[in-house]
């Protein structure tokens, strides 16, 4: 899978940064100094045009793009597939359906109020975009049933404009200068976004509580101080204080996996609807809970692993400050790793005599989330976790930093 590349300003000494989409610290070369990236639900890009094109006659128009996890629930089956795909947030737009190779091969823009030129407002919602990406992926034609449940998760959407000369003649790619249509085009008023969208802010990479530096890959949503021993999470425009804590033995070839630790609850069917040996998973006062990587990685390996972890992980600890060890990045959001605990529901009871269907449609909700560092050993070309006879390839964690 491809990242894309985003040219940035630091927001410290406004020296050029070039960052990767998965990024989620700006890290300047020149002043040393690095920021968190801080936005929305996605990221706001744009393709700047290779021609001299006047601000009154540049349209950008607007693409969805992801890519991430994609499962679904068929019947007793759990589909799964990795998207990369992009596709307009306009209809009718007479431009091409998806950006194609365009976005792979040149670099984007962050968005500014001073950008020029006018933008389109996208009109068609991207959950739409990732139900029919769904369908289209996983081979579901037309013929076939639709799934009772599907869940994107470990996703990167960004919403990236590509521009368009507008003129006498019709539309005009702005970058090959192609032209798209030979027909005069009228915007209505309504389709113009009033402003540039709005972007990125930033926070300083600084612990809340005692000015250190907070420690952690630039693609880490998950950042540790190293001197007060907390962990820090950006959340709606701040850090927040995250619990965590530690599983497995400490040698001195530990590789720390983070996985997110839930405890859910207050659905609409009672603790009793499930199996017995999904009940404690349940119960507020079990020591049991689900756990799902916090990591991206293939997807029958997610599946796979938050299967083993959920039914072998008991009670960890807490140090009182992080074990000298390597740190595997946390790259996936605790709400996406909650949204797939539905899936992991229904691969849980399949041979428990409860409907898979019923089960999956359970509308949990978080009673309390953390992240849980569980220590992998060595072995070889395998990472493996003695205390509960877990195995995992190095290179499947190599493969999922391309996700």
């Amino acid at each position: 899978m491809t990242s894309y590349s985003i040219d940035l300003q630091c927001p410290q000494c406004g020296a050029p940064v070039v960052l990767d989409e998965t990024e989620r610290i700006v890290a300047c070369d020149y002043c040393r100094v690095r920021h968190i990236i801080v936005s929305g639900r996605h990221q706001t890009y744009c393709i700047p045009p290779k021609q001299d094109i006047p601000p009154d006659s540049l349209l950008y128009v607007p693409y969805w793009r992801f890519k991430g996890m994609a499962f679904a629930l068929l019947g007793s089956k759990v589909l799964h597939r990795l998207i990369d795909s992009s596709a307009q947030a306009v209809e009718n737009a007479g431009v091409p359906f998806s950006l194609g190779l365009r976005s792979q091969t040149q670099r984007l823009q962050q968005v500014t109020p001073a950008s020029p030129g006018r933008f389109l407002i996208p009109t068609l919602p991207v959950k739409d975009l990732l139900q029919r990406m769904n369908g289209q992926r996983l081979g579901l034609g037309a013929g076939q049933k639709s799934p009772g449940l599907q869940v994107h998760i470990g996703e990167v959407v960004s919403l990236i404009y590509s521009p368009v000369l507008v003129g006498a003649q019709g539309l005009q790619d702005g970058i090959t200068g192609r032209a798209y249509s030979g027909k005069a085009v009228t915007l209505e008023e309504e389709q113009i976004s009033p402003e540039p969208p709005a972007s990125m802010s930033f926070l300083p990479v600084l612990c809340p509580h005692c000015g250190w530096d907070l420690a952690g890959e630039t693609k880490s949503l998950c950042l540790m101080c190293t001197n007060c021993g907390s962990l820090w999470i950006g959340h709606k425009g701040r850090l927040i204080q995250l619990p965590f804590q530690f599983y497995g033995s400490r040698l001195q070839d530990a590789v720390y996996l983070p996985f997110w630790r839930f405890k859910a609850g207050d659905g609409e069917l009672p603790a009793e609807a499930f199996p017995p040996a999904i009940r404690p998973l349940l119960d507020e006062g079990s020591k049991q809970a689900f756990m799902v990587p916090a990591f991206k990685i293939h997807p029958g390996l997610y599946l796979r692993l938050s299967r083993q972890m959920t039914s072998g992980t008991g009670s960890g600890f807490k140090p009182e400050k992080f074990p000298k060890a390597a740190y595997y990045p946390a790259t996936l959001p605790f709400r996406e790793g909650f949204q797939f605990l539905p899936i992991l529901l229904s691969r849980m009871v399949r041979n428990a005599g409860q409907p898979a269907e019923a089960v999956s449609a359970a509308k949990l909700k978080p009673r309390q989330v953390r992240l849980v560092f569980v220590s992998f050993h060595s072995r070889g070309s395998d990472l493996v976790q003695p205390d509960l006879n877990i195995g995992l390839h190095k290179n499947a964690l190599s493969v999922g930093r391309s996700f």
